[in-house]
């Protein structure tokens, strides 16, 4: 009598354990899917409209200066011609062997107005640190400003 006693009451406890442990899977369980599902619904909300975040980010990146963008058309791009004035500017932009740039000196960004630092020269560019996020970025002579210079006298 004493062992069958001593058996169920094994029996009964590990069964609390297992019930106790299954409730709390399934609560988490349940928990778990209602944030993914809330991620889901977030992630759609910021990527609906795509030719927005495409826009801004040309404009940022200076690929494509003169795109316009029809909000009631979204699948209509239409990139201007440039005039002769800017063509005319971009024959007058300096060759980078002509700034004697050095690693070391600083230009001025045309499209955030910072000023960076100078880790490579290459012959058709240069080469800034934006920082830990923006990474490292290649600008042309028509992107910056030349602000300090070691080659220039004190």
């Amino acid at each position: 009598m004493r062992l069958v006693l001593y058996a169920f009451c094994k029996f009964a406890s590990s069964n609390i354990k297992t019930h106790i442990l299954e409730v709390f899977i399934i609560f988490f369980s349940l928990i778990w899917s209602i944030l993914c599902i809330i991620l889901f619904f977030k992630v759609w909300a910021a990527t609906n409209d795509i030719a927005d975040i495409k826009n801004m980010m040309q404009s940022f990146l200076n690929h494509t200066p003169n795109i316009n963008y029809s909000p009631s058309q979204p699948s209509v791009v239409s990139v201007q011609p440039q005039s002769t004035e800017e063509t005319k500017e971009e024959n007058q932009i300096p060759k980078i062997e002509d700034l004697g740039l050095q690693p070391g000196d600083y230009v001025l960004r045309h499209i955030d107005n910072k000023e960076y630092k100078i880790e490579e020269v290459r012959p058709n560019s240069v080469l800034i640190y934006l920082g830990m996020m923006g990474g490292y970025r290649t600008l042309t002579p028509d992107q910056f400003t030349v602000v300090k210079s070691s080659n220039v006298k004190r």
